[in-house]
């Protein structure tokens, strides 16, 4: 007996196994599918004669294919040889219980040494019952075929034992595996989806039109291209209309929209993280964030009676509040009693107020999903609220749709800088949407779970919970794998050189963002930061940077090669270094820096200036001088003095607009002006004694250092007071005096100490009882308005407002915010 007679008798034949150089590669044999090669056209023949839908049979190329093995049983394959006589019955297996298939039809590569000759090869394949023998491409290779699909690992394994032989593999077929790459324009800067491994997620799957995804919010542009064909049971809770159309130009909720669920592979726009779930639309706000309690309960109740399983919310209350009963009792009804008791999944955004939610808060609900929001980098937000509520986080998605044309954040169909919890909770529910499609049994419980145990633990907070990122940062790979009964990936730190997904987001080394270099490079363009590296900054066309210019901070000694460190806007950033234009991309001029060294930067020398600006060609900065001095009325920028920037009045409701001349250390005021910090940006504002001094519609303000020297902003009677506060006849609020008055009473007491004044404040609430002259309704009756907010304080966050990081949502018992 020859050794290799010897050793097929030792080899058990049911051994499921090949030999590769890195050990043994084991695999199960698979009983829900039968493997076929045979006809399409015979094969598709018999599966109407004998009343089959055609679809049973998956055609994998040419003869190959797949049929489950209910439609398919041992008698169905006997009927088919009888009736196709080239069938054959191919081996499949997997390699875990739940994996991909492979599939044997007796086919080998087998190597041989290349001084074996071919009488001896043929010898061998006698001696192993095998038949081929034919060399590829005139190599030591040689194709072989077994007995049977089902002998060929055997065979394998017995010629791994002949001298001769170099290596023995199965020639297996398998489903190589694709990344689902939409054709949507946007795709490449939707970075959230390689972070949750969205792109691996949607191999296994892409969502299906029975999984419903609500989106409660300020209602959804209804014919958006991106979204149009999926909406479905819309509703106004508002309203009680069907029509849950944005109101003007909110487009929070046409935002969370795309984020969930926008169409994928369709070349318009971008792609959701559900493409193929359905969505309903529900508003429960006006544009400018109005709202009722009611309308929030009766949203959450249509949601889940008209078939939503997942339920996004990105608002909440401006400050902690205690849930109202209705609301709570709409929570306990979708929670635990939707879907014939299934429950269904409330998704809430925790918040972007950098606090720890109170227990009692909407989002904290036991019945909640609590959402916060991470960077790119993969760590939190730090705007993002957190606490023992908190449940997981997900990715602040940036890019998504928007209303159409001029309405809306922008002026097109898509918003690049959405934000904060808002984007994250959309996230987590279009990951939700995914589960849901992959098994529409699954409970609110088991939804959960699933959600929360595949999360991925950040490295700054590795552990199963930890109450600033919650369960760990949402995973879309492993929550499809999971809620479809597969094997789940167990994710570790990514090594950038070993060929392996590590971290189970589908990416390998360098296509995974955490293998991106600390910086890409100084100067290049980009849209967003992580588009720069890991630990760079992109300044967008909102700084001024045409088409972006990723940089990083610096000091004089730390800035990549060719780079200069340089000033910015008070901080220390790389620009890249030049000696002439010609060094610097399109756009941009080989300019001196503060430093006198040389850096490529966005000039106007090169780009030109709107109508009515001026060129500095020292700078490269455009600039204009109109003839409103600062805080003077305004309609457009150009109408204001020293480069001022216009807060126009249906924007920031300062009443006929301010021309704003920002100020710093070292870009002083015009004499008779003070520079004022008002929380981000510092702007000079009129010095003043009297409300003469100042335009019409605003007052002299009292310093809060020295009462006889005031400052013009605008007056309560339009701009309102705190409340509790009345509006006095000087259209300041409270007590408070102009400086001239509070100087005059002083006087009066001849050399008495200087103290405060009573001012005589408006009297709503009575008529004219002749008791106190500056009561309005003894004078002027329009001049005094108790309500509205304080006015100084008011601009400290006018930069807030004009970056939209919130938007309230005042209801009939207390105000909300929609958390963008």
């Amino acid at each position: 007996m020859t050794l290799v007679g010897l050793w097929s008798q030792l080899v058990i034949a049911s051994a499921a196994f090949y030999y590769a150089p890195s050990g043994a590669i084991e695999f199960d044999s698979v009983h829900d599918v039968v493997g076929i090669q045979t006809s399409r056209t015979c094969l598709e023949g018999y599966l109407v004669d004998a009343g089959l839908s055609t679809s049973a049979a998956e055609s994998l190329w040419g003869e190959y294919h797949l049929v489950s093995e209910p439609y398919f049983g041992k008698l169905h394959l006997s009927a088919l040889e009888q009736r196709c006589p080239y069938t054959k019955r191919l081996a499949v297996y997997r390699r875990f219980p739940n994996g991909s298939y492979y599939i044997s039809d007796g086919l080998l590569r087998v190597r041989f040494n290349p001084r074996t000759s071919f009488a001896r090869i043929t010898s061998i394949l006698d001696e192993v019952n095998a038949k081929g023998g034919k060399p590829i491409h005139r190599s030591n290779i040689v194709k072989v075929e077994a007995i049977s699909p089902a002998d060929a690992l055997r065979l394998t394994r017995e010629l791994m034992m002949v001298p001769e032989v170099q290596w023995a593999v199965p020639d297996l077929i398998y489903k190589k595996k694709r990344m689902w790459v939409p054709n949507d324009p946007w795709l490449s800067v939707q970075w959230h989806h390689d972070l949750i491994g969205a792109k691996a997620a949607w191999d296994l799957e892409k969502g299906k039109p029975e999984a419903i995804v609500a989106i409660i919010d300020s209602g959804v542009d209804m014919t958006h291209p991106d979204l149009r064909g999926k909406l479905v049971a819309p509703y106004d809770s508002l309203e009680n209309d069907e029509d849950p159309s944005p109101g003007g130009s909110d487009a929070h909720g046409s935002a969370c929209a795309g984020v969930v669920g926008a169409i994928g592979d369709n070349g318009e726009g971008i792609v959701g993280v559900c493409p193929g779930c359905s969505l309903m639309p529900i508003r429960i706000m006006s544009e400018n964030g109005w709202g009722r309690y009611g309308a929030d309960a009766d949203a959450i109740r249509w949601a889940v009676d008209n078939g939503a399983q997942v339920l996004s919310n990105s608002w909440g209350h401006p400050e902690p509040i205690e849930i109202p009963a209705n609301l709570e009792d709409a929570v306990l009804y979708a929670g635990n009693y939707a879907r014939g008791g299934k429950g269904a999944l409330l998704l809430f955004a925790s918040g972007n107020d950098n606090r720890e939610n109170f227990d009692y808060e909407l989002a904290s609900h036991p019945l909640v999903v609590s959402v916060g929001a991470t960077t790119f980098r993969d760590t939190r937000e730090g705007y993002s609220n957190y606490g023992p509520e908190l449940d997981l986080v997900a990715p602040s998605a940036s890019v998504t749709t928007d209303i159409q044309g001029e309405a809306g954040y922008n002026s097109g169909d898509y918003s690049l800088g959405f934000g904060g919890t808002s984007a994250a909770a959309p996230v987590a529910s279009g990951v939700a949407g995914l589960m849901v499609s992959a098994n529409l049994d699954l409970t609110r419980e088991e939804l959960y779970t699933i959600l929360t145990s595949t999360a991925d633990p950040l490295e700054e907070h590795n552990q199963s919970f930890h109450e600033r990122v919650g369960h760990g940062r949402v995973n879309a790979l492993r929550a499809v794998q999971a809620a479809s009964g597969l094997t789940v990936c167990e994710p570790s730190f990514e090594d950038c050189s070993n060929l392996t997904d590590d971290d189970c987001d589908g990416l390998i080394d360098s296509e995974d963002g955490h293998c991106a270099p600390e910086i890409v490079g100084i100067g290049i363009p980009c849209m967003h930061d992580f588009q720069c590296g890991m630990s760079a900054s992109c300044l967008g066309d909102g700084w001024g940077f045409p088409d972006g210019y990723c940089t990083t901070t610096c000091d004089q000694s730390t800035c990549p090669e060719g780079s200069i460190c340089g000033d910015f806007r008070g901080n220390s950033v790389c620009f890249e270094g030049c000696e002439t234009r010609d060094d610097c991309r399109e756009g941009y001029d080989c300019l001196a820096s503060a430093s006198s060294e040389t850096v490529c930067l966005p000039s106007c020398t090169v780009l030109g200036c709107n109508p009515g600006e001026r060129c500095n060609e020292a700078t490269g900065d455009c600039y204009h001088d109109g003839p409103g001095i600062p805080g003077a009325a305004c309609r457009s920028s150009l109408e204001c003095a020293m480069d001022g920037w216009c807060l126009r009045e249906e924007r920031f409701g300062i009443q006929g607009g301010f021309c704003g001349v920002m100020c710093d250390e070292s870009h002083g005021c015009p004499t008779d002006f003070e520079c004022v910090k008002m929380r981000y940006v510092s702007f000079c504002l009129e010095v003043c004694e009297e409300a003469s001094n100042c335009r019409e519609g605003f007052t002299c303000h009292p310093t809060e250092d020295d009462l006889s020297v005031g400052l013009c902003w605008e007056s309560c009677i339009t701009a309102g007071c705190e409340e509790g506060e009345t509006c006095n006849t000087h259209g300041l609020c409270g007590d408070d005096i102009p400086p001239n008055i509070y100087k005059e009473a002083n006087e009066a007491k001849e050399g008495a100490p200087l103290g405060p004044v009573q001012a005589c404040s408006c009297d709503l609430t009575t008529v004219c009882d002749g008791d106190c002259s500056c009561d309005p309704e003894c004078t002027d009756e329009s001049g005094c308005s108790a309500t509205g907010q304080p006015m100084l304080p008011l601009l400290m966050l006018l930069w807030l407002a004009f970056r939209r990081c919130v938007h309230r949502k005042k209801g009939d018992r207390g105000e909300k915010t929609v958390f963008s």
